[in-house]
């Protein structure tokens, strides 16, 4: 009986939910913005060729494919480092607002553990393409944390004034473009951001890459001294919980 009594519970708030929703679209008047998907396949190719680059429009964005360059030759200054921090990573990815206007609030895509896919070396050979004089365009390779058996390739495209995040995308399933919203996208931002800092990208060496290290001694963290001089601690005879320092010479109360 219990049972069935979370099911309808759980019933009643969905219907509540997709309540809400509808009159939402209606409130706002998106209900007349939504499309038939199908329509799509009867556009002109002329649609389909379009290069307008737009950084609102975002659908309409054509990746270049020619005149990439490493990150590390296009900004040598520190003072020509784009200004892109945490703040607009937070904006893509938790306060961006999807399209019925609500946030996206993706925090498991910008976790630590995200931000570890970069400190760990995953993000690779990050190049830029600054072909456009409105957007500036990033693009890097990610290596999965499972299989070994494939890279993705991510692409970014930022605003050259505010630096906000109007093109991501990745090749994984969950990354799809143009607000692709992944792991992979956050530690490619996570990088981009410390680069941004720094200036530079750190050297991810593996084990391998290293010299061994097992035979090497361990650094001395105590001094010797006499033993005479060594003080041991003991719990007295009487006083459960009480320790006291008792010099190795000196004759334990129990034996007197």
């Amino acid at each position: 009986m219990i049972s069935y009594t979370i099911i309808y519970i759980y019933i009643y708030i969905y219907i509540i939910y997709i309540f809400y929703r509808v009159n939402s679209y209606i409130k706002y008047g998106w209900d007349k913005n939504i499309v038939n998907p199908f329509e799509f396949a009867s556009h002109s190719k002329d649609s389909k060729d379009s290069k307008e680059v737009s950084p609102g429009l975002t659908q309409h964005l054509m990746i270049p494919t020619n005149n990439w360059i490493s990150i590390l030759k296009v900004f040598k200054n520190t003072s020509d480092l784009p200004k892109f921090n945490n703040g607009h990573i937070v904006s893509y990815f938790v306060t961006r607002s999807v399209i019925d206007g609500v946030p996206s609030g993706d925090f498991k895509s910008i976790n630590s553990s995200v931000e570890n896919l970069f400190r760990c070396g995953h993000v690779q050979n990050i190049e830029v393409n600054t072909t456009d004089s409105t957007l500036l365009f990033l693009k890097a390779s990610c290596l999965p944390e499972m299989r070994k058996d494939r890279i993705y390739s991510l692409n970014l495209a930022l605003n050259n004034k505010l630096y906000d995040i109007v093109y991501a995308s990745c090749g994984c399933p969950a990354g799809k473009g143009p607000n692709g919203s992944c792991k992979h996208i956050g530690a490619f931002c996570y990088a981009f951001c410390d680069f941004c800092k720094c200036g530079n990208i750190p050297d991810f060496l593996t084990c391998t890459d290293k010299l061994q290290s097992w035979n090497k001694p361990r650094a001395r963290k105590v001094d010797p001294i006499p033993v005479d001089k060594l003080c041991s601690r003991r719990l007295e005879l009487g006083n459960k919980g009480v320790s006291t320092s008792v010099n190795p010479k000196s004759k334990p109360s129990y034996y007197l």
